[in-house]
């Protein structure tokens, strides 16, 4: 407490100045005209304005930080759609139900089906009626009657047959039963669980104005999700498959999924950059992942860097307060020197792209109450 009340006396008067006046600290005194962009304290007031510096040094806190879009992990889901017109009449599977390859997710009341059980009667009438006709031409051949009848007949009774066989292998691509008449049984490709159901009672279209449809069911594992990134060609060799990642959805305060870099693409695009993909874990389920994210890729590499708390903002301009030795009678001297630093990787470091140099002390402690002098 009697170290607060001096400061607090500091932060009032450096408030309370005039626009362009010195501050009237005690033992602290601004910009002077001598020496620009500088901030001077005097002896034995540094324990008063609490202020503490710290060297630029390397660290292992490289990041990258490029946009993406979240998706679904589509290895391990299978999305189903209808290969057939109709109408739904049962629905065997809902979501959260598990199912294995082959178990039946829906039933349809199909048209063409319908229209294959007819033409497959009138194709069985119609090879009974040729075989007739045929036989009789035999007959009448046998008898003395002109061959060409009975050539005639044979052709007739062949095609009937060739088509009769056409009109079955299309009811059984409609009905894998192999019944016409039968509702079309839309089933499950692989084991897993419903994560998703699209479909009720009533019409379902294969396909609408060239477009196509909607998944009627998807089925799977819980699918964890990826973040597609595009990393500018200059930035992509800093990126390697296990580093970390952290993805925050633009719409979604304080979310933050983690996870790590899976796959680099090796193919530079029209815009210049390389595909990335990164995997992220979905324990809780997420299924709405269609979302704009800031990816942060931690590099790993060493790169020089400050104390995040030393950065302090001016406006668009952002700075650090570098320690340059004394002054007479003792006075410390801290130049407001502007940076380029990359804030988007975790922890008290942020690296410096620009504006400090190796062995430099930057203020951590008190560059707040520097940038009001």
């Amino acid at each position: 407490m009697k170290r607060a009340a001096p400061l607090l006396l500091l932060i009032l008067a450096a408030c309370s100045r005039a626009p362009g006046e010195r501050p009237a600290l005690p033992g602290i005194r601004g910009t002077g005209p001598e020496v620009p962009g500088e901030v001077w304290i005097a002896p034995g007031r540094v324990d008063v304005a609490d202020l503490a510096t710290e060297p630029v040094v390397a660290r292992e806190i490289g990041a990258l930080q490029v946009p993406g879009r979240m998706a679904l992990d589509e290895v391990r889901i299978a999305r189903v759609f209808s290969p057939v017109d109709g109408r739904v009449v049962a629905v065997s599977a809902d979501v959260g139900q598990r199912v294995r390859a082959g178990d039946p997710l829906l039933s349809i009341d199909v048209l063409e089906n319908r229209r294959a059980a007819r033409d497959a009667l009138k194709a069985e009438a119609e090879v009974v009626a040729a075989e007739h006709n045929y036989k009789r031409a035999k007959e009448l051949y046998a008898r003395g009657e002109a061959r060409g009848d009975m050539e005639a007949a044979e052709d007739q009774y062949r095609d009937a047959k060739a088509w009769l066989d056409v009109i079955r292998a299309k009811a059984r691509l409609l009905t894998p039963e192999g019944t016409p008449g039968n509702p079309f049984v839309l089933r499950a490709p692989i084991d897993g669980e419903v994560l998703g159901r699209a479909v009720e009672h009533g019409p379902v279209y294969a396909f609408m104005g060239g477009a196509e449809p909607e998944p009627l069911f998807v089925v799977g594992e819980r699918p964890g999700l990826w973040a597609n990134a595009d990393v500018p060609v200059s930035e992509v060799a800093r990126v390697a498959a296990g580093q970390k990642v952290r993805a925050t959805p633009a719409t979604r305060a304080g979310k933050v999924f983690e996870g790590k870099v899976d796959w680099v693409s090796s193919v530079v695009d029209a815009a210049g950059t390389r595909g990335v993909r990164c995997v992220f874990p979905n324990p809780t389920g997420e299924r709405d992942p269609e979302m704009e994210v800031t990816v942060v890729i931690l590099t790993g590499e060493k790169r020089l860097s400050v104390p995040r708390s030393a950065v302090v903002r001016q406006g668009e301009r952002t700075e650090v307060f570098v320690r340059r030795g004394g002054g007479a009678g003792g006075t410390l001297r801290f130049e407001r020197r502007a940076v380029e630093v990359e804030e988007g990787a975790p922890g008290e470091q942020v690296a410096a792209r620009a504006g400090v140099a190796e062995g430099e002390e930057v203020v951590r402690n008190g560059a707040a109450l520097l940038s009001a002098l």
